[in-house]
């Protein structure tokens, strides 16, 4: 196993120095990412940009663990737990420059990108985040992550339950103004829209439309076709729930809730957890606009009924005949 130390690389930087927290699980298939997320840190024009690279879980590459740990161009710090908001609160903690941000291992920044985030920040004081567009990828091909990007500013709040304006690699904080406890008690799913919402409801949010990042869309396995996703997406509404939101707000984080729910009951259907489907169909019918899937209770009474299986046994007798 690689060697890890608590943290080491540069020291405190002056004013207007930034920390980028990079979270990796440290995996071989991805250390060619990491290297291009490090660099485009790095490599930032007009800013004093440090990496703060965490790598979390013990299923990483020792060889890539034991390069990181002897790196001085970096801060280095390992955790075993497996998990990104842990990873993020320990990045937040090494956190000692007036400025952070924070980019996936598969994701890059532009190289002014840092550089134009900072000029917002630095024009207004009471700002305590600032948020760009960027560029989706997948393969060859590059677009916008989101066309009208203006109208958020207007209201952060009511954009965020249309779109997610706060990708892990679009913003910059100011550090007194974000603490550490900004990620405590993150859930492991919706991560950055919980994070958005919070931050909207007690900051101020400014927005930048110039592109400054390159974050990459992996299809391959989709995480939003697993049960956990399914699952953790709808605890992480709830937990959003729990924040003084504003009436309408709650109303459609609700209508969001029985949107995730009637997914995750599709998805139970289709791998034989009937009760579990059924539960989560109930759940939805009862949040507003749940009315919308009360025609999907028959897809939940066909097994019941034997409703399929007499359709599959016609379909057998005809191709008897």
């Amino acid at each position: 196993m690689g060697r890890h130390r608590a943290e080491g690389g540069p020291t405190r930087a002056g004013s207007g120095a930034i920390s980028v927290i990079i979270p990796t699980a440290g995996r071989t298939s991805r250390a060619l990412l990491l290297a291009r997320a490090i660099d485009s840190v790095r490599n930032q024009t007009g800013v004093s940009a440090i990496p703060i690279v965490v790598l979390n879980g013990t299923k990483h590459d020792p060889d890539l663990a034991e390069s990181l740990s002897c790196r001085q161009d970096i801060r280095y710090v390992y955790h075993p737990e497996a998990s990104l908001p842990a990873a993020l609160r320990i990045g937040r903690d090494r956190v000692d420059t007036e400025f952070f941000a924070e980019l996936d291992d598969d994701d890059e920044l532009l190289p002014a990108g840092l550089s134009a985030r900072l000029s917002v920040l630095q024009d207004d004081d009471s700002a305590a985040l600032v948020v760009t567009k960027g560029y989706l990828r997948d393969g060859e091909r590059r677009w916008l992550n989101i066309a009208d990007f203006g109208a958020i500013e207007k209201d952060p709040v009511a954009a965020l339950m249309r779109e997610s304006w706060l990708p892990s690699c679009a913003g910059l904080f100011r550090s007194d103004l974000v603490g550490a406890g900004i990620f405590d008690d993150v859930p492991r799913y919706l991560e950055w829209t919980y994070i958005a919402l919070r931050l909207a409801l007690t900051r101020k949010v400014r927005f930048l439309d110039q592109p400054t990042f390159v974050c990459s869309i992996d299809t391959a396995g989709s995480l939003s076709k697993s049960s956990g996703y399914l699952l953790g997406q709808i605890a992480a509404i709830n937990r959003m729930l729990e924040m003084d939101v504003p009436a309408p707000i709650r109303r459609q984080l609700r209508a969001k809730l029985a949107a995730s729910m009637h997914n995750a009951s599709t998805y139970q259907l289709a791998h034989g957890h009937h009760l579990a489907a059924w539960r989560s169909h109930l759940l939805s019918l009862l949040e507003p606009g749940g009315y919308r899937y009360a025609a999907y209770t028959r897809h939940l009474l066909a097994p019941l009924l034997g409703i399929g299986r007499r359709s599959s046994d016609r379909d057998q007798a005809r191709t008897s005949s």
